[in-house]
């Protein structure tokens, strides 16, 4: 909400007198209904915006675009959008404001293959981890390390502007690192965790060697970990959680009392 001349968000406050223009980019089943909010309460301060949801969603925008993608599994549609919603950034300064809206389904619709990766290593090793009974931590941690913008990696992108990521978690716990695969928070894990995974699920034989190769070297340092915490990128990032599970069942609850009682 806006209060005199300051932009709140739960506890965080931003002075708009300090703030140019606001950047909106996000990804998820819930991000077309977070952007319409955002631009009822934003419109005259949003230079422009790109949120990416699943195919069949529609939800009336005028300033943030909403671009379709697949979900869970990606398409070369998902790079596509990415890379748009990458470019806008480009236009940012550091007194422009990034939002980013994240809900559930961020992991595969925001999809940039790392070096040495392409989209068909993402999405056999995908079916594959799918298919296996691995946890959405254990899929996101594999996930996280085969992509240029999971694992913290899109704060690289934002920086060094002020970033605010509005979260909806759907994942039991709500860490951060974990939820649409941690996009703008520090990474929690490691290249031997992911390795770790894989040999859990007996799926070192099985997932494309480019992915095997990767993981592997980066086990042993050849290429570089996914931002920890202490990273410069994160200095101007916040990230908040608007909306969680436990807050969903409260609200069921409440009505559920409220129509027994009627």
């Amino acid at each position: 909400k806006i209060v005199g001349d300051r932009l709140i968000f739960k506890n965080e406050i931003v002075p708009l007198n300090k703030i140019k223009e606001i950047i909106v980019i996000g990804a998820g089943k819930a991000s077309a209904k977070m952007a319409a909010a955002i631009e009822d309460t934003l419109r005259d301060y949003i230079k422009d915006g790109i949120v990416i949801v699943p195919e069949g969603i529609s939800t009336r925008t005028d300033i943030i675009k909403i671009l379709h993608g697949t979900h869970p599994i990606p398409t070369e549609e998902n790079i596509k959008n990415t890379e748009r919603m990458l470019e806008i950034l480009k236009e940012k300064d550091e007194k422009d404001l990034v939002l980013i809206l994240l809900s559930g389904g961020g992991s595969s619709l925001l999809t940039i293959p790392t070096e040495g990766i392409v989209l068909d290593d993402i999405i056999e090793t995908t079916k594959l981890l799918l298919k296996s009974g691995a946890d959405i931590n254990e899929i996101n941690t594999i996930r996280k390390h085969i992509s240029k913008i999971k694992g913290g990696q899109l704060a690289k992108y934002a920086y060094p502007s002020r970033t605010i990521t509005l979260i909806i978690s759907d994942v039991i716990g709500d860490k951060l690192h974990v939820i649409a695969s941690g996009p703008t928070a520090p990474d929690d894990t490691t290249f031997k965790d992911a390795e770790k995974i894989l040999k859990k699920y007996n799926l070192l034989s099985k997932v494309p060697n480019n992915i095997i190769k990767r993981i592997k070297d980066g086990v042993k340092g050849r290429v570089k970990e996914t931002p920890k915490r202490g990273n410069m990128i994160f200095k101007n990032v916040k990230n908040l959680i608007i909306a969680n599970n436990m807050e969903s069942l409260i609200a069921m609850k409440t009505y559920a009392e409220k129509i027994r009682l009627n």
